[in-house]
């Protein structure tokens, strides 16, 4: 259905668009290059120099403090290069010798293990990851006394992406040009690490917006109708363990689903309804 959604989606508006320039060519292509747009079967993406000045002033200033940034970017991107690969051959392997256990890496795909619901989440989180990312490598660059062309941003099907055009690296030296290559993943592990922080301080954030009493658990705050739970429990209950398995947390309650899967999985079972969740009103 997600599939068939998307085609549409894209198939439709493209053969009208097609139509169109048949009819008017010159003013559709007048239009696109005014707005510096490109516009294909699938895909959509729009360029722009109008930051490149904004880009200049923001890498010129404090300069020595950028250089000194990505350069601690340098040497977390090949850290984190190492570990990416030894994570990858650990989860080839688990993989492997374990197919039913749970896995330390699991790919997102959306519609099979991503709930429909959570799609717009998910495509605006890659949206700001591929901004955050291309600004690293243009404010580095400028940093580096290099140009900015132009900046663009587009869609591929659905998922959204973005892009920096930079003026030559060749003048710069190796570990110059590690610094505008490395700043990119630098800055998206600094994004994943404030917007971990901000949501562990969640609950000590809105605590003075909520009221709540006993030993714990989660509120449900909706029930996606594809889950096993979904005949099990309403919105606004508060969940305090799922079978023996005790909830006082968000972590807990990620912990018991978990077990829940493995033990499934792991006994080669077939899956009886999920045991009733323990609430409190």
């Amino acid at each position: 259905a997600l599939a068939a959604t998307v085609g549409f989606g894209w198939v439709l508006p493209f053969v009208g668009l097609k139509l169109f320039e048949y009819a008017y060519p010159h003013t559709l292509h007048h239009f696109l290059d005014t707005h510096n747009l490109t516009i294909r079967l699938g895909y959509i993406g729009y360029e722009t120099s109008a930051y490149n000045d904004w880009f200049r002033r923001v890498g010129g200033t404090l300069r020595r403090v950028w250089v000194l940034w990505y350069s601690v970017g340098v040497v977390a991107g090949l850290c984190l290069l190492v570990s990416s690969i030894v994570l990858l051959l650990y989860n080839l392997y688990s993989s492997l010798m374990s197919p039913t256990a749970p896995q330390v890496l699991t790919p997102l795909v959306p519609g099979v293990n991503v709930p429909s619901s959570q799609l717009p989440y998910y495509f605006l989180t890659l949206a700001v990851s591929a901004f955050v990312h291309e600004c690293g490598h243009a404010i580095a660059a400028t940093s580096q006394q290099r140009d900015v062309n132009s900046f663009g941003m587009f869609a591929c099907v659905f998922f959204p992406g973005a892009y920096v055009n930079l003026s030559t690296l060749r003048r710069l030296t190796a570990f110059e040009r590690l610094r505008v290559i490395c700043a990119g993943a630098w800055h998206n592990a600094v994004l994943c690490a404030v917007v971990l922080c901000v949501m562990w301080a969640l609950p000590f954030l809105l605590l003075p917006f909520y009221t709540h009493t006993g030993s714990g658990g989660v509120v449900i705050v909706s029930v996606a109708t594809e889950t096993g739970f979904s005949d099990a429990v309403v919105e606004g209950q508060v969940v305090t363990g799922i079978g023996s398995c005790a909830v006082r947390d968000t972590t807990d309650w990620t912990t018991c689903l978990n077990q829940l899967d493995y033990y499934y999985h792991h006994q080669q079972l077939t899956p009886s309804p999920l045991p009733p969740p323990r609430t409190a009103l």
